[in-house]
C-alpha cells in the first residue's frame, strides 16, 4: 500500500498564517483556584475603587449685600468707637455739661440711631435686590441671617459698655440710672438670636 503525502505546497495553500494566528491565541482553562476565587467574590463583594479626584471642590461664593457688606471691611470696628468718643467730645465740649451727662446723651443718642436703622427700618435702598430683603431689617439681612458672628458679637457689646460707662460717670444716679437701663435692655434684647425675624405683638410687622 502506497502512501502519498501532500504539503501545502502542493494545493497550493499557504497556511502559515492560519498558525501563526493559532500560536498567538491564548485560551483559559478555568482551574479549580479560579472558580473558587469567582465564588468567593460574588458572596463577598467588595467596595469599588474610587479615582481620587483631581479637582478641588470650592463652595459657592455668598451672595453680598450691599446694604450691609461695609460692616466686612477692615477698618470699621475701629471707626466705629473712634466716632462715639468723637461724639462725646463734641457733646462735651457744645453743651459744658460734666462727663457722665454727656455720656448719657452719647449712649441715648447711639441708642436711638442704631435702633432705627439696624432695628426698625426694613428693605434696602438698592433696586438691584429685586425686594428679597423688603421684609428683614438691616440686623436680619447682616451676616446672611447667621448668628453669633463676630461683628454681631461687636455691635452688641458697644452698648453694653456705653452703659457701664454712663453708670460709672454718673453715679448711678436717677433719672440717668432708669433712661440709661432702658436704652441697653432694649438694644440688646433685639440683637438676642432668639429674637430673630420675631416681631413682639405684631410691631413693625409685614403689613
Amino acid at each position: 500500500m502506497a502512501v502519498v503525502s501532500v504539503t501545502t505546497t502542493d494545493i497550493g495553500v499557504n497556511l502559515k498564517p492560519f498558525y501563526r494566528a493559532a500560536l498567538g491565541c491564548r485560551f483559559r482553562v478555568p482551574t479549580a483556584s479560579s472558580f473558587f476565587f469567582s465564588a468567593t467574590k460574588s458572596l463577598f463583594p467588595t467596595k469599588e475603587r474610587r479615582m481620587p479626584k483631581l479637582y478641588a471642590e470650592a463652595a459657592p461664593p455668598p451672595v453680598l449685600n450691599r446694604n450691609t457688606e461695609w460692616v466686612m471691611y477692615p477698618g470699621v470696628w475701629t471707626a466705629y468707637v473712634l466716632l462715639i468718643f468723637f461724639a462725646w467730645i463734641a457733646i462735651l465740649s457744645l453743651l459744658r455739661c460734666s462727663p457722665g451727662v454727656a455720656w448719657t446723651v452719647v449712649n441715648l443718642t447711639h441708642f436711638f440711631v442704631t435702633y432705627h436703622c439696624f432695628h426698625w427700618r426694613k428693605g434696602t435702598p438698592f433696586a438691584e435686590d429685586q425686594g428679597i430683603y423688603n421684609g428683614l431689617t438691616w440686623w436680619e439681612q447682616m451676616d446672611n441671617g447667621k448668628q453669633l458672628t463676630n461683628n454681631r458679637k461687636f455691635l452688641a457689646t458697644v452698648p453694653v459698655i456705653l452703659y457701664l460707662i454712663a453708670l460709672h460717670t454718673t453715679d448711678y444716679q436717677h433719672p440717668m440710672l432708669f433712661l440709661n437701663t432702658l436704652a441697653v435692655f432694649v438694644l440688646v434684647v433685639t440683637k438676642f438670636p432668639n429674637m430673630h425675624k420675631v416681631r413682639i405683638f405684631g410691631i413693625n410687622g409685614d403689613h
